[in-house]
């Protein structure tokens, strides 16, 4: 008896939830998520991507439902404000992104959101066409269908970004960082994305997650509280692993120097990995583009086609790169994968607690604005407690180092990641070491004078002697 093979159960699993799709090709593309994806491409119709969990894939206590945790936030960022979000299926119209108002504050006009809470967003999100389970198709009964955006990710361009088009797409991650952070928890609590925007925060797990694991779908009313569970997820991962890192050291900074966590009051939408070079999507502006609707969407090394044309048509892609690249900058589409969100301080994002570029600061520093009017609802200045923002900066590398050990420890890649993150993490444990509670550089001592703290102690019938 012959059963259905992968590749047939996928294309089933497309058409039963996309009927009006008529796929032609259906194939595999990088991701540095655990799960899988594939794009589908029809003739003369936009792709649409599926992500599956396979079953033989170990989640780490950090890799929190990614699945489910990418579909609450795009259909929360896609329905209208003020109202429950419904289940989005295949064939549902747009969001409406022309019911806007003009209005003024001070004598600056500004574009005010009336239709949907993910407004400044709309143009970078990929469309959630459906969620549901799959338990035919080798998965691990979850499965998220979207209409991904326009763009190729950074890592995976043809030749890396030159100097003057680097600095134009950071710029522009900055922007995009800053449009993410406008979106406030719908409740005012803090904690990753599916807790805070699931319906039932307590029906967020499932049977196959393990129960040790730190609470990640709970609501907190300070940021130090959700950061401290992340962190601990973390940290229990690198235990199981038998990771060697400096565990007490990084629980005793973050412990004492809690206050600089809670002095973060707004819990903004996170987008952990936005700006990666692994995540971000970019495409080349020129008209030529534009007027033929050229979408590049596959990110793969030419030499990696399947297409069966042959060298021609590799030639092709690489000569329509370059033309491209040469008539315009690059622009900015979106990111690839939205899965490892929170709400909380937006300078826990990978990019910015890593020391980001001036370049990234800038664009995220910088005021938004669409159709020459300034975006209405982002704050004039995107960070709280900025005073406190270094010591913040320190405890977020050292969560993002930790989590980035584990991940390389656990599924190593053909780039070696463990190294770098181990140097990044040592350089902030240092940083940390020298820095007193409330957020001071401590001063070394004057050459040749020891602490009183570590004074030998000199016995008082000896000193009265002599």
């Amino acid at each position: 008896m012959g059963g259905e093979s992968p590749t047939d159960g996928r294309r089933a699993l497309i058409s039963s939830a996309a009927p009006e799709f008529a796929i032609e090709d259906l194939e595999m593309v990088p991701s540095t998520k655990p799960y899988v994806q594939y794009f589908a491409t029809a003739p003369e119709e936009d792709s649409l991507m599926l992500s599956l969990l396979p079953r033989t894939t170990r989640l780490l206590r950090s890799e929190y439902l990614p699945i489910k945790s990418e579909a609450v936030l795009l259909r929360w960022l896609t329905c209208p404000a003020d109202e429950p979000c419904p289940a989005v299926h295949a064939g549902d119209a747009e969001p409406d992104k022309t019911n806007l108002a003009v209005g003024a504050e001070n004598g600056i006009k500004r574009r005010i959101p009336r239709c949907t809470k993910g407004l400044p967003l709309l143009q970078f999100l990929p469309r959630l066409i459906k969620h549901g389970s799959a338990t035919h198709v080798g998965c691990r009964n979850e499965y998220l269908l979207t209409r991904p955006v326009v763009g190729t990710t950074i890592a995976a361009l043809s030749r890396p970004l030159d100097r003057a088009e680097r600095k134009h797409v950071d710029f522009q991650v900055g922007q995009l960082l800053r449009r993410i952070s406008s979106q406030l928890s719908p409740n005012g609590k803090f904690g990753t994305a599916v807790g805070i925007l699931s319906p039932d925060p307590d029906a967020t797990g499932s049977s196959w997650y393990r129960a040790d694991t730190p609470d990640l779908s709970s609501r907190h009313d300070r940021w130090s509280d959700a950061f401290r569970y992340m962190l601990e997820s973390t940290l229990r991962d690198a235990e199981d692993f038998n990771v060697t890192i400096p565990y007490d050291a990084i629980r005793d900074h973050v412990s004492r120097l809690r206050h600089f966590l809670d002095a973060v009051t707004s819990p903004c939408l996170v987008a952990i990995d936005a700006g990666e070079d692994t995540n971000t999507l970019v495409s080349p502006v020129t008209r030529s583009l534009q007027e033929s609707g050229c979408r590049l969407q596959r990110d793969r090394p030419p030499e990696q086609d399947k297409s069966g044309h042959g060298d021609d048509a590799i030639d092709a892609n690489e000569s329509a790169d370059v033309t491209a690249r040469a008539e315009g900058l690059m622009e900015v589409t979106g990111i690839r994968e939205w899965s490892n969100c929170v709400f909380g301080d937006p300078l826990f994002a990978s990019v910015l607690s890593r020391s980001a570029s001036p370049d990234i600061w800038d664009g995220f520093k910088s005021a938004l604005w669409e159709n020459g009017l300034e975006v209405f609802g982002a704050r004039s200045d995107p960070l709280e407690d900025l005073r406190n923002a270094e010591s913040r900066r320190l405890l977020y590398e050292c969560y993002h180092a930790a989590t980035a050990i584990v991940r390389e420890y656990y599924r190593r890649s053909s780039d070696d990641r463990e190294m770098p993150a181990r140097k990044r993490l040592t350089q902030a444990l240092r940083k940390l070491d020298n820095m007193d509670d409330i957020g001071k550089e401590r001063r070394p001592h004057p050459s040749g004078e020891v602490s009183p703290a570590k004074r030998p102690k000199i016995d008082d019938e000896d000193s009265a002697g002599e």
